[in-house]
């Protein structure tokens, strides 16, 4: 859907489409519930989650019309992404498992792992997921601590992982579409290639 970033703020409750990186607002609209956390987008339309009403949402292209929804795995639908076979992965706090794979945008699951921590972000590329985390216990130091892991294809297994540059990472999403449809690659930044991170909500491109 072009190279202009993508925002959720859940404290504003809207959605927003900046004028490239930059803080210049081309369009917005409110979330369908009322705290508003996750955002993706495919080749056309655009995906939200909302915590308040607990809800995943696709809505018609970039706007507050709604094509379709259902109800989140648990209760707290973090974040969402899509990848390039159509199905929706949910990050939900709320439940064990709490990564899951929906069969396309429907309540069925395809697949689910739990995460290292509390998941509060994902994204995928054409081969494997990537995972925000809070409160992630690193077992060696006891210490809780909040990182990016790289999971191997759709699985629990880390090949890769690096600390968030902030205390409470939202959100994380690939600068380019074609990057989770197989159709492009990103640079390597700490052993995992370049992606977006946020507060309260999800960044997308």
């Amino acid at each position: 859907m072009g190279s202009n970033l993508r925002t959720s703020d859940g404290g504003a409750d809207r959605l927003f489409q900046h004028d490239g990186f930059s803080s210049t607002i081309l369009d917005s609209f409110s979330s369908p519930g009322a705290i508003q956390r996750g955002q993706s987008v495919d080749s056309t339309n655009t995906f939200s989650s909302d915590i308040n009403v607990d809800f995943l949402f696709q809505h018609n292209g970039f706007s507050s019309t709604i094509l379709d929804s259902f109800s989140s795995v648990g209760g707290n639908p973090n974040d969402v992404t899509i990848e390039s076979a159509g199905n929706i992965i949910e990050g939900d706090a709320a439940t064990v498992p709490d990564v899951s794979k929906h069969d396309g945008f429907s309540s069925t699951i395809l697949d689910s792992f739990n995460s290292a921590g509390t998941p509060t972000g994902v994204s995928c590329d054409s081969t494997d997921t990537y995972v925000a985390e809070n409160n992630t216990d690193t077992i060696v130091s006891g210490d809780v601590t909040n990182f990016i892991y790289k999971h191997s294809g759709f699985s629990s297994t880390i090949t890769d992982s690096f600390s968030s540059p902030s205390s409470t990472p939202y959100g994380i999403e690939w600068e380019d579409f074609s990057t989770r449809t197989g159709g492009g690659s990103g640079p390597t930044y700490s052993g995992i290639m370049t992606l977006f991170t946020n507060y309260w909500g999800r960044v997308a491109a």
